[in-house]
């Protein structure tokens, strides 16, 4: 029968369990007869401060103190008096040969760090134990009877240590895995602790390289980065967070662009205990970037070195952006001209028209418009041919990419045009005149026919070498010097010749003049002048400025030894100085016989010309032509 006051004696709860235990059906058979070893060691386990079982018995039945209730959960109170096999079948396996084999070989015996969970405050806590079992053996020796294990909680050391095995593990799985090098220096020792595999592939070089020797780290930087990378490791020495971009050079020559970040790591005091970077390769980045500057750079130099003006505008024709030369030529910036601003600078006239054809484009998906721009530098307006293409995305309009261009000289050339026609006919017509005169003033004066064929031919040989080298590019213009010596070489000696002058460009049309008028007068100085005699011929020319602009002056002076008689009629080439260079050249020109020789004077202004085929008559040197 139960007995509540046997043994064994204390208040505790497992005691008072144990006392009033039926033993008298259990295989263990009443406490009164168990071995003194078991009894004494039963003692000591229910007055233990710390959880403790004991297993008696071939069959390892289980008894337990109260600090080793909270290890049980839900199995106590059952747990008391049952093999502990049928307890922990859970764990049998592990525990069962732990036992046993404290059992067999009657020695104690330590498992470390055995997780267990607790039902502390109503919810299960996760905890850690040092479970020790020692034998207990009859009469202090030989046979083993029971195991008494005592358990040692160690549970906020062993679950630090275990999470930080996970966390070291899972940051290797991570860091192994990862294309960015990441790195962890000690502080204390200053020496890499890890670096990861993704360092061999971006500097080329196994990572012992580094871990046996940081410092040859530093070997593999640009030279032109070096002194400022190595200026920025201190700072997180300090406690800061520093980022840098620097490059390197790999062993193979490559050079490769870093983003490295190095991070401060704290240690449980809250002291800097060791220094974490990532460094991650953003070379492609770079090139990318490059490529993405160097086409903005070649748009931004095609847009501004081109003459037209450029600019962009939504889907619905609002303008959103113009080109520096659109601001330049308009006055307007681009603050002025989004939305519908730019229309500012558009004629009032074509405002309408404007807005229209853009109505037009956004119905039609093309843009063509001409209308007048006003030029901010003088207020002129003039005619632009405006463009645009659309941008498209899934079939619909975004933007519209366009350009303005100066279509002035281009009209003002179509209405030129209809008057160059007119102009040549004029011309045929002069030079047939020419001709006409020439032949018409050949005519007189001479007795014979061949002294009249031979004058017409000199003539008509003038103006065709005037042809000639006008006719050899272009726009040719001839040099004044070169085509009086041209003239003069067949007929005038050096020692008796003397010219001077600037350099002067003539005009077409001057120069037909002019090569006619130097062919008359050589004509007449060997027939009656200092050519044909041991006279002297001295041409002079200038370039004055006249109230109308800049003339050219040409001053033909003759010295004859003998006295020169003035001729009974007006010749070809009088009639040609004086009347045909005042109408031909809007300029003056006389001739003047004197008793010791000639003096013919020709002016004509530089840049007037009666004829809209040809610039003008000429120019001096750095002039326009």
């Amino acid at each position: 029968m139960k007995d509540p006051s046997a043994w064994p004696p204390g208040n505790s709860t497992m005691a008072r369990r144990v006392r009033e235990f039926d033993w008298e059906g259990h295989p263990l058979g009443p406490i009164a007869d168990w071995d003194r070893e078991a009894r004494s060691v039963l003692m000591m386990v229910l007055g233990a401060p710390m959880p403790m079982n004991m297993y008696l018995g071939p069959d390892l039945f289980l008894l337990y103190n109260d600090p080793a209730c909270e290890l049980f959960g839900n199995k106590h109170p059952d747990a008391l008096g049952r093999p502990a096999r049928d307890v922990f079948p859970e764990i049998w396996e592990a525990m069962g040969r732990r036992l046993e084999q404290v059992m067999a070989e009657a020695r104690p015996i330590t498992a470390e760090s055995l997780p267990a969970a607790l039902d502390r405050d109503g919810a299960p806590r996760d905890a850690v134990f040092n479970l020790h079992s020692t034998p207990i053996l009859r009469n202090g020796e030989g046979q083993s009877i029971g195991v008494v294990t005592v358990y040692e909680e160690v549970t906020e050391p062993a679950i630090t240590q275990r999470a930080l095995r996970k966390s070291e593990e899972r940051f290797r799985q991570f860091a192994d895995a990862s294309t960015d090098v990441i790195w962890i220096i000690d502080v204390e020792t200053g020496q890499l602790e890890y670096i990861s595999p993704a360092f061999e592939d971006t500097w080329g070089v196994p990572c012992s390289t580094v871990i046996e020797d940081r410092s040859k780290w530093g070997q593999f930087l640009h030279p032109a980065d070096y002194e400022r990378v190595m200026a920025a490791m201190p700072g997180c020495a300090s406690g800061n967070i520093v980022t840098t971009d620097y490059r390197i050079v790999r062993p193979d020559g490559e050079v490769r662009h870093i983003r490295d970040k190095g991070f401060p790591i704290l240690g449980p005091d809250g002291t800097l205990t060791r220094i974490g970077g990532i460094a991650r390769d953003i070379t492609e980045r770079k090139r990318q970037e490059k490529a993405v500057e160097d086409s903005e750079r070649r748009f931004r130099t095609l847009v501004e070195g081109i003459p037209q003006l450029v600019w962009s505008a939504t889907s619905e024709g609002e303008c959103k952006w113009v080109s520096p030369q659109w601001t330049e030529y308009t006055g307007l910036s681009l603050e002025q001209s989004v939305g519908q601003g730019w229309l500012e600078a558009v004629h009032p006239d074509d405002r309408e028209e404007a807005l229209g054809d853009w109505r037009h484009a956004k119905a039609g998906g093309e843009m063509n418009g001409g209308w007048r721009f006003r030029r901010a530098q003088d207020g002129e307006y003039r005619w632009f041919q405006t463009r645009a293409t659309p941008v498209l995305e899934r079939g619909e309009i975004v933007e519209w990419l366009g350009t303005s261009t100066d279509v002035e000289d281009i009209v003002d050339l179509q209405e030129r045009q209809k008057l160059l026609l007119a102009e040549l006919q004029h011309r045929v017509r002069n030079l047939l005149a020419m001709v006409r005169s020439i032949i018409r003033q050949s005519a007189e004066g001479y007795e014979d026919v061949d002294d009249y064929v031979a004058h017409l031919t000199g003539r008509i040989d003038a103006m065709a070498r005037t042809q000639v080298m006008l006719t050899r590019r272009a726009g040719a213009a001839i040099d004044l010097e070169s085509l009086i010596r041209d003239e003069l070489a067949r007929v005038a000696q050096d020692e008796r010749l003397a010219m001077a002058g600037p350099s002067v460009q003539l005009s077409a049309k001057a120069a037909e003049v002019l090569t006619l008028a130097i062919h008359e007068l050589a004509t007449n100085s060997i027939k009656y002048g200092a050519l044909g005699s041991e006279g002297r011929l001295a041409i002079r020319w200038f370039v004055t400025l006249r109230e109308s602009g800049e003339w050219l002056e040409i001053m033909w002076e003759e010295k004859c030894p003998e006295p020169v008689v003035e001729p009974s009629r007006r010749g070809f080439g009088t009639e040609l100085i004086e009347g045909r260079v005042p109408y031909e050249l809007k300029g003056e020109g006389t001739i003047c016989v004197r008793p010791d020789g000639l003096l013919a004077e020709i002016a004509f202004p530089l840049k007037a010309g009666a004829s809209i085929l040809e610039p003008g008559p000429g120019s001096d040197k750095g002039h326009e032509r």
